[in-house]
């Protein structure tokens, strides 16, 4: 029997294999979703779209680049354990016009506790075109100095 519910915008399914009568079936299914709803939580983390991050960018029109996740990303997890959730940023650097949207320019790493539990790329949320010869010329300068 497999099954499929949603209760306050967390969708759980269980399968149940082996049981010899189609109640005993039916009373596994709803333990295993009563126990996935009672000891399990779904967390937002982000908003697909939104920025992250909003690093320099060189040699462009613009000064920065918003940086995000394509889509929204949700994590389930342990009830009570969305308090050791920490999110984690790293940015190709340095960032050089031009930039088109949807370029993928770092990555956001989520973790619970220690372990990993998502690695999504950052990708640009708008265009950069390149700046003018005088952008151009004094970024140019500042490159030779960044890190």
């Amino acid at each position: 029997l497999m099954t499929s519910a949603e209760r306050n915008g967390m969708r759980l399914i269980s399968v149940v294999l082996g049981s010899p009568s189609i109640r005993g079936r039916e009373d596994a299914s709803a333990a295993l979703l009563n126990y996935g709803y009672t000891f399990f939580e779904t967390v937002k983390l982000h908003e697909g779209g939104h920025a992250v991050v909003t690093p320099q960018v060189y040699k462009g029109e613009a000064e920065s680049v918003p940086l995000g996740t394509r889509s929204t990303t949700f994590v389930t997890l342990a009830r009570g354990a969305a308090d050791s959730i920490t999110k984690e940023t790293t940015v190709n650097s340095p960032l050089v016009a031009p930039i088109k949207a949807g370029t993928a320019l770092g990555q956001y790493t989520v973790r619970v506790g220690d372990e990993v539990v998502a690695r999504l790329p950052l990708v640009a949320l708008e265009d950069v075109e390149e700046g003018g010869l005088w952008r151009w010329a004094v970024d140019s300068i500042k490159l030779w100095f960044a890190d």
